[in-house]
Order: C-alpha cells, then structure tokens, then sequence
C-alpha cells in the first residue's frame, strides 16, 4: 500500500512539472564527456522529459540531448536517462553567430589598444588602483560594437554566454607614456538588452614603456632588476618603488642607478 501511495505522488508530480531546458558548457569535450555534463547539470530536473544542451565555445558547436528522469520501481529510486538528438537550427546559429562576433570584435584589438590619457595616462595608475582599472575595462567595452551589430541573445541563455571566460580573450592596451598591460575577458555581465563585456587586468601584465614589469608588491620590488633606455624612464621606476613600498614597517629598500651600454640598470634590493 505505501508502494503505490509513493507512487501516485511521483506521477502527480511528473504530470503537473513543466519541461525545462538545462544548459552547460563544455570546451573541446568528447562525447562521453558531454553527456557526463548534461548528466551533471540536469541532477536536480524533475520527473519527465527535458532538454539539454551542451555548447562548445572552442569548436563553436551545440549539442542537444533528451533528458528523461523517472522512477525506477525495481530499485525504488529516480533514475536519469538521455539520448542525443538534433538541436534547432536557430539555437545553433544565434550560438555560432555570437562566439564568431566575439572572437573577431576581441581579435580587431589584439594589436592594441591606445588608452586616451584622460582616460588613465599610465599602466603605473592600474596597480593598486581598482578605479583606474575599472576605467580602461570601461573604456575597452565602450569601443566594442558586438552587441550593436548582432543584438541581445534570444535563444541562448545569459548564465551560459558568462562562461565566456573560458576562452581567455585579451586585450593588450597601450597607454600615452607608452606603457603597456593586459586585460582578460572574463564574462559577460547585465540583462537581455543590456550587455556588458567584463574585463579584468591580467595580474603582472602592467609594464612600464621600456617593457619592465611594474612591480605589484614588496616581494617583486625588492629584489628588483630592470633595464631603462633613457634616464627619465629609470628614474620613474625607482620613484614608484621608493614611494609605494618603503614603509616605516618596510623601510630597507634601497634603489641603485648604472650605466651598461647606452641602457641604464636599476636595481632594487634589501641591504
């Protein structure tokens, strides 16, 4: 008797949920792999049928399989079945479409891209300085034009399109002292209609005009080696490291100046 009252719950159950879609990402996956993900995703659906999708961002493909999650009376538990069939060609294309538009609109700023100075006048103003950060990744998505030439997704979910970030998309800036660094995509933020690129800087990306990593921190200010074409550039370095990182609780950096060729070689270390 509490055999079948279990079980008249469940095909209520099953009767009254609503088919949902699950979707999921999976990069350069074999197909045991995509139904491992499909299977993942989907623990949670409820009795019957659902759709799953798997995307590839690296092979720009969908993947669909038919989920289907019922009781098992012989071992009295939820069982979770699937078979792959053919995903709708407008899923496909609206996916395809915005992988390739992303790729291409990160590719035309793959040689770099010029930061106006009133913007941020130098990689140096990036270290430490979540502002200045948040003002070249604002100023990178404001001169994209993905969302203006294909619009907001329809069919593919926003959650999906934010594990975007597994592409690893960069973006190298150049700012008007000629210093350089590196920011990364690493999602895509906001609602349908509102999209937004995030971009994040790449950690020790920030270098200074002569191509010497700026240092983040104490540990990579001293020791500190690097090589400077002009005097004036030199000097900058040993301002930075003397102004940020000698402390009263870190007071033992000492900065040197010599001449090898035509470059200079500053050298910071502790006593």
């Amino acid at each position: 008797m509490k055999h079948k009252v279990w079980m008249l719950i469940l095909l209520a159950s099953a009767g009254s949920a609503e088919a949902a879609q699950y979707w999921s990402s999976c990069d350069s996956c074999s197909e045991t792999q995509m139904q491992r993900v499909v299977l993942q995703s989907a623990r949670e659906a409820t009795l019957g049928q659902h759709d799953g999708y798997v995307v590839d961002f690296e092979r720009e493909t969908v993947r669909k399989y038919i989920v289907w999650r019922e009781f098992d009376r012989e071992f009295r538990s939820l069982r979770t079945s699937l078979w792959p069939v053919a995903a709708e060609s407008h899923v496909t294309y609206e996916f395809v479409q915005l992988v390739r538009a992303m790729k291409a609109d990160v590719a035309s700023l793959k040689s770099g891209k010029h930061i106006p100075p009133d913007i941020v006048g130098s990689a140096y103003d990036l270290v430490h300085n979540s502002v200045n950060r948040q003002r070249v990744a604002n100023h990178i998505f404001e001169n994209m034009s993905l969302w203006e030439s294909i619009g907001a997704p329809v069919f593919v979910p926003l959650s999906l399109l934010r594990k975007v970030v597994d592409l690893n998309l960069t973006i190298s800036v150049i700012f008007a002292d000629g210093s350089t660094a590196r920011f990364v995509l690493t999602g895509v933020d906001g609602s349908l209609g509102d999209l937004r690129y995030v971009f994040e800087l790449v950690d020790g990306s920030a270098r200074d005009a002569d191509g010497n990593v700026i240092p983040r921190n104490e540990n990579e200010a001293a020791p500190f080696e690097g090589t400077f074409r002009t005097e004036r550039t030199a000097q900058r370095m040993v301002n930075f490291i003397q102004l940020r990182y000698v402390t009263p609780s870190s007071p033992n950096i000492q900065c040197s100046c010599r001449e090898v060729g035509n470059d200079i070689i500053v050298t910071c270390k502790r006593p």
